[in-house]
């Protein structure tokens, strides 16, 4: 072999070695590199994870304010429920009391002119008419004896009536044709109920003031002629005193009707 070859070789062996030391040196750059960036990655995770940390007990704490402000909230609702029951109470009783002194006082007053004039009102009842040209229809049927509060009984028909008239007094004034009429009907509902009917051929009432109807305090009377008490009391004394019924059918420009059921027994 030449000497020529072999230095040939050298030359391209130095070559190859420059180009694979080149190599190298990329590589180890490359490396550290990656290594760098490794390290910035963890470096940006840990300050993630600690951000994420702080944000949970961030959430932590103002989860638990959020507890005790609904905690607090629910505590003064209860308070707030509480004092409108005690205010619409007070207005209950009040009225109630109003709805009984008024009569109270009024008999107190009149019973020594009752007694007096009694046989001579019992006749006067039997010449004249009702109120505002009233006709009265009386449909009875024969009644047994239960047991019952008169008295209660007595201040729900009356408050039923005097709705009934004032309907009529209103119908009268649109109408001056039409002839005012309550009619009262009593029979013996399947042999378990006595049933007292009352109907007039007033102006009648939609559905929504018949929803409304029994509420406390509701009335579609104008202000100073009526407490919205009355119907209130009478489906007490019904459902509540003699665990019967109070239920009211209506049609707007027909009229109205008010049953009541009590227990034969």
């Amino acid at each position: 072999m030449e000497p020529t070859d072999d230095l040939s070789r050298i030359k391209e062996l130095e070559k190859k070695v420059r180009t694979l030391e080149r190599k190298l040196s990329r590589s180890e750059t490359d490396r550290q590199e990656l290594e760098k960036a490794s390290e910035l990655r963890e470096v940006v995770l840990e300050n993630v994870i600690r951000e994420l940390e702080e944000s949970k007990i961030i959430l932590e704490d103002r989860g638990d304010d959020l507890e005790a402000t609904l905690t607090n909230l629910k505590t003064l609702q209860v308070k707030l429920v509480e004092s409108e029951k005690m205010s619409a109470l007070g207005v209950l009783v009040a009225g109630i009391a109003h709805e009984i002194n008024n009569p109270v006082s009024f008999i107190y007053g009149n019973v020594s002119y009752a007694k007096a004039h009694l046989q001579d009102l019992l006749r006067l009842v039997h010449l004249y008419h009702y109120p505002n040209g009233i006709q009265l229809i009386r449909e009875y049927s024969p009644l047994p004896p239960i047991a019952c509060y008169p008295g209660a009984l007595n201040q729900v028909f009356l408050n039923i009536i005097v709705n009934a008239i004032d309907s009529l007094e209103e119908r009268v004034a649109i109408d001056h044709y039409s002839v005012p009429t309550i009619c009262i009907r009593t029979e013996i509902d399947q042999e378990k109920w006595v049933k007292i009917a009352m109907a007039d051929n007033a102006l009648g009432m939609n559905e929504t003031v018949q929803s409304k109807l029994f509420d406390p305090f509701f009335t579609t009377k104008q202000v100073g002629k009526g407490t919205g008490l009355g119907l209130a009391i009478a489906r007490q004394i019904i459902v509540e005193q003699h665990q019967g019924f109070l239920g009211v059918s209506s049609v707007v420009g027909k009229g109205s009707e008010f049953t009541i059921k009590l227990p034969l027994r």
